[in-house]
Parts: C-alpha cells; sequence; structure tokens
C-alpha cells in the first residue's frame, strides 16, 4: 500500500531525484529556513485563533525566542485580526484535521487540512493558511492542486463541501511605507467541477505509482534554475553528484540527517 500526501506528489512533480532523497531516502535538512519557522509558527497562532477563539495566540507568540521573528508575527497577527476580526460569522466545525482516504485500491492520501468552517447560509468550506513575502495571484490558486485533492477526500468522505478558501497572508514588512491591510491580506474562493476533482484524484493515483515502482540508481535530476534555488534543500548534493561525486557520501557535510520514513 502505498500512502503519499500533496507534498510529496508536489516534489516528484518537481524532481525525481528531489522526491528519492527527500521520501525515499528520508534526507532532511537540520536547519530550518527563517521563512518556513515564521510560517510553522503562524500557522500554530491560526491554529489556537481558530480552536480557543482567546489569547492562546499571543500567550504562544510570547514563547518564540527569537525577538525579530516575533515581533514579525505580532505584527501580521495584529493585522490579521484588523482586518479579519475573530470570523464570528463563520462556524469553525475542525481546525488541523488530519485525512485518510484511499485514492485507489493500492493508494491511500494522507494529508491535514487547516480549518474546516460552515458559512452564515450553512455552507462548508475548507480553508488552507498560507504565508508569503507576496500576495499571490488569482492563477496561483487556480493551480493549486492541493485544495483539489483536499476537497475529493472530504466528499469522499460524505461530506458536503461548497469549495476551499486560500487564506493568504503577507508576511514581509516594509520599512519604509505600512501597506494596507487589503495588501497584506486576501481571501480567494476556489471552486472545483466533478470532472477537476476526478482528473487530480487519477493524476495523483498514477503519480504515487509511478514514484514507487521499483528501479535501480539515482532517478533523473530535473535542474531548474528558479526552481532549484528556493524549492529544493538537495542543490549542492545534487550538483556534486552529477560531476560524478557521492552525493550520500557528503550529504551529513552538507547539514542533512536520514530518518527512515514510517
Amino acid at each position: 500500500m502505498i500512502k503519499i500526501s500533496h507534498s510529496e506528489i508536489d516534489s516528484y512533480r518537481q524532481c525525481r531525484f528531489k522526491h528519492q532523497l527527500q521520501y525515499r531516502e528520508g534526507w532532511r535538512s537540520e536547519d530550518t529556513a527563517p521563512a518556513l519557522q515564521r510560517g510553522t509558527h503562524f500557522h500554530t497562532m491560526l491554529e489556537l485563533h481558530y480552536r480557543h477563539r482567546g489569547e492562546a495566540a499571543l500567550e504562544y507568540l510570547s514563547t518564540v525566542e527569537d525577538n525579530d521573528q516575533r515581533e514579525l508575527l505580532a505584527w501580521i497577527y495584529s493585522g490579521y485580526c484588523s482586518k479579519w476580526g475573530e470570523d464570528l460569522g463563520w462556524e469553525v466545525i475542525d481546525v488541523e484535521r488530519w485525512i485518510e482516504v484511499p485514492l485507489a485500491d493500492d493508494v491511500v492520501l494522507r494529508g491535514k487540512i487547516d480549518l474546516i468552517a460552515r458559512d452564515e447560509k450553512g455552507r462548508v468550506w475548507i480553508w488552507d493558511h498560507k504565508t508569503s513575502q507576496y500576495l499571490p495571484k488569482a492563477r496561483e490558486h487556480d493551480l493549486d492542486d492541493q485544495l483539489t485533492v483536499y476537497l475529493w477526500a472530504l466528499r469522499e468522505e460524505g461530506m458536503d463541501v461548497r469549495g476551499a478558501i486560500y487564506n493568504a497572508c503577507r508576511t514581509n514588512r516594509p520599512k519604509s511605507k505600512e501597506p494596507k491591510l487589503e495588501e497584506r491580506f486576501d481571501r480567494y474562493m476556489v471552486f472545483r467541477t466533478d470532472a477537476e476533482l476526478e482528473t487530480v484524484r487519477r493524476e495523483y493515483t498514477e503519480l504515487a505509482r509511478e514514484a514507487y515502482q521499483a528501479g535501480e540508481g539515482d532517478r533523473p535530476r530535473s535542474p531548474d534554475p528558479d526552481k532549484c534555488r528556493w524549492r529544493c534543500p538537495f542543490v549542492e548534493p545534487c550538483l556534486l553528484g552529477r560531476r560524478g561525486g557521492d552525493s550520500r557520501g557528503m550529504m551529513r557535510d552538507f547539514g542533512f540527517i536520514q530518518k527512515k520514513r514510517e
């Protein structure tokens, strides 16, 4: 049985070799980039914000040790509350909902949905909290398959889900002019047809099977100057291997540890 997540499918789509190192062999970087740390912290704050509707998010913020990170997170969260208030028009159904749904007889989708909530008209939506340097464009939401496959999964479980909400938060704070709230936060509603849901389910199934098919040696690389620069931690081992060096032998020297997949 193959158990796979959207993040793993995304990694495989980017580069077969990256997927091999990250998921099949279990290599992880010991250092976490500040932007990833900030995103993780803010996701936790929003989890507490919607789970407890109180001071829990601020209490968590006080535990962040890095002063610069804590100040920036405070600015982001303060703006978020100013923009959206307490979202009292939304009834929270579930927060950080884990799913495990068969895509096919031999493939299971695993994942976590940030928020499931019901609006004032009684319609159910799934939310995905996104943090980035700038607010994404509408086309980026349209191209995102993660919400699509999560919609399929919840409908497969029998939940009548209207659509998804891309809850975007800008994380960079300009040093000069303070941006307006509408320049920092946005919510984009995503709708998918039944045909789209089935297409994504089929593609994820095929990609999962392909990713774990038997085979010897390294999977082919997919070098891309822009994508590799900011979306792959394995650039140096990859280039070393391309030159004929021992990528695995040097992995720990590049700051990686190996953890076997559960």
